[in-house]
């Protein structure tokens, strides 16, 4: 993308197309629209092709009062590192009086990291390797009684979701059932991963392209000068 603006502000400094830029912005304007335009279209028409559908929701249900319960999700979102998003929480009372019998408790968890939870495939397509959960809490105090229902949304198919969610889905199962955090392997990875040498190569050959880009530049610039 950086070359391809490059290219455009090259195109721009040449003397036909200079000399039309006194004028009028818009030729200008239009070139690079267009150029952009491409690229979204070509980052988006693969993304759009894949089937998408919602991941099925996994039910749990074990004996845990309501703190139990808050505290073995908490624990789990430190150590997968999630974090809380919006959540609402309703009391189940007798019709006759204000006993509280239970809870009923809505809430998303999001991974924390701003990108850490995205990726983008060899075709194109940005993938999840963390979900983002809605979870469904019902729960009686006495006795203790708890009922979760895990939504993760929305998946593509055929796409590394189907390997990494169920992970992470088997690992907040197996929290609320043992009562201590497990973290996924999905997390693991995520929260821990080994890219620094693919990162600093990405990094190393942006820096050189944009060194190329503008040594030409100032060639051409230099060349028009004489």
């Amino acid at each position: 993308m950086l070359l391809v603006l490059e290219s455009v502000q090259v195109l721009i400094g040449t003397r036909l197309y200079r000399n039309t830029w006194r004028h009028s912005w818009v030729p200008s304007t239009s070139v690079t629209g267009l150029l952009f335009g491409a690229f979204l279209l070509a980052h988006f028409i693969h993304p759009l092709s894949s089937t998408i559908s919602n991941f099925p929701v996994r039910e749990i249900d074990r004996p845990l009062t309501s703190a139990q319960l808050e505290g073995a999700l908490k624990r789990w979102a430190d150590a997968n590192g999630y974090g809380f998003g919006k959540q609402r929480d309703w009391w189940v009372t007798k019709e006759w009086n204000t006993q509280r019998l239970g809870t009923i408790r809505v809430a998303e968890l999001s991974p924390a990291g701003l990108f850490s939870a995205w990726h983008i495939g060899p075709g194109g397509l940005a993938w999840r390797a963390l979900p983002s959960l809605r979870v469904t809490c019902v729960s009686t105090d006495n006795p203790p009684d708890a009922f979760v229902s895990i939504d993760p949304g929305l998946y593509s198919h055929d796409s590394p979701e189907e390997q990494t969610w169920p992970a992470v889905l088997d690992s907040l199962a197996e929290s609320l059932h043992t009562g201590s955090p497990i973290v996924s392997s999905a997390a693991q990875s995520e929260l821990h991963p080994d890219r620094m040498w693919p990162l600093i190569f990405a990094y190393g050959v942006t820096a050189l392209c944009l060194l190329i880009a503008f040594g030409i530049a100032r060639h051409v610039r230099s060349m028009r000068t004489l």
